[in-house]
């Protein structure tokens, strides 16, 4: 009896060890692994709005030079989403294990009159991504006015900033057969049939990819979903007849495979969101990735 009393904690104690060994050993082979930061923003202004629920949509001059100047000096490499792309794929190395790339959505003039600059000062690459309607129309979207294609050609071509697809006129929510409001992308709308509705989706799609390549002279690889809801039942298509590898939601979270790029995860800045804060949080989803990857392993 005795001995037992000293066998079983004696065991206990191994196994617990052994357990520790394979998880530090699976922790450094995961932080060997790239893993993918998106962070998401939309208006630059040099103050933010008196209304706090537009503060996720905001960022001041201030704030992001914050963010270029500590995330340039840090343990993250601040790529574009095409380098990105290549290095999952094997085709570039990447320097750091932690990549994060800056992207903004909608296309507004600020992005180029405010936002620009301090990219430029820091050297940061960064993406953004157009309603082409807007620009063609020459209209403020939501109050606020749109890039033109002018600057958005200047922007590309300085190597610093490379422009997706935000559709050409699907940006809102509309009212779907059932009656519920839903993302226009995902809707299939009263009297439409399947085929209407891949048809409606496809033409959006491929006209802000015309005029983008009409505009700028590149194919552009890149998607980002209004409101983060791609068509689930067309995506693959999307993918593959219209190029577009790399597609972007606005689910928080880390992204660590080749397989994610068609459906990457983004961190939604806040203006009011220190650098240190906002790397604090990235690292919280980093090691809940981890965690969630290790039990899926083990199990």
């Amino acid at each position: 009896m005795e001995k037992r009393r000293i066998v079983i904690p004696v065991v206990f104690l191994l196994l617990i060890a052994l357990l520790l060994e394979v998880f530090s050993v699976a922790k450094d082979q995961y932080e060997e692994t790239p893993t993918l930061h998106l962070l998401m923003m939309h208006v630059v202004c040099e103050e933010m709005p008196e209304d706090k629920k537009l503060h996720n949509l905001y960022i001041t001059t201030e704030r992001l030079a914050e963010y270029c100047d500590y995330f340039t000096n840090s343990d993250y490499q601040i790529v574009s989403l095409e380098e990105a792309y290549r290095i999952f794929k094997g085709e570039e190395e990447a320097k750091k294990s932690d990549l994060l790339v800056f992207t903004f959505d909608d296309g507004y003039e600020d992005n180029y009159l405010l936002g620009y600059p301090v990219l430029q000062k820091y050297g940061v690459k960064a993406n953004i991504n157009v309603v082409a309607k807007v620009i063609e129309d020459e209209v403020p979207l939501w109050g606020t006015r749109y890039l033109r294609w002018e600057q958005i050609k200047e922007m590309q071509d300085s190597g610093l900033i490379e422009i997706g697809s935000h559709t050409y006129n699907s940006h809102e929510y509309t009212t779907d057969e059932r009656g519920k409001s839903v993302p226009l992308l995902k809707a299939k709308l009263a009297g439409e049939t399947d085929e209407m509705r891949k048809n409606r989706i496809f033409d959006d799609l491929m006209k802000a990819d015309q005029l983008i390549s009409e505009n700028l002279g590149v194919k552009t690889k890149i998607m980002a979903y209004p409101y983060g809801v791609p068509p689930m039942d067309l995506l693959k298509e999307i993918v593959e007849k219209l190029e577009y590898p790399i597609g972007m939601l606005v689910t928080q979270g880390v992204n660590r495979n080749l397989e994610d790029f068609p459906m990457l995860n983004r961190f939604t800045v806040s203006g009011n969101e220190s650098a240190e804060q906002l790397d604090r949080r990235m690292k919280r989803y980093k090691g809940m990735d981890f965690l969630d990857n290790f039990i899926i392993r083990k199990n």
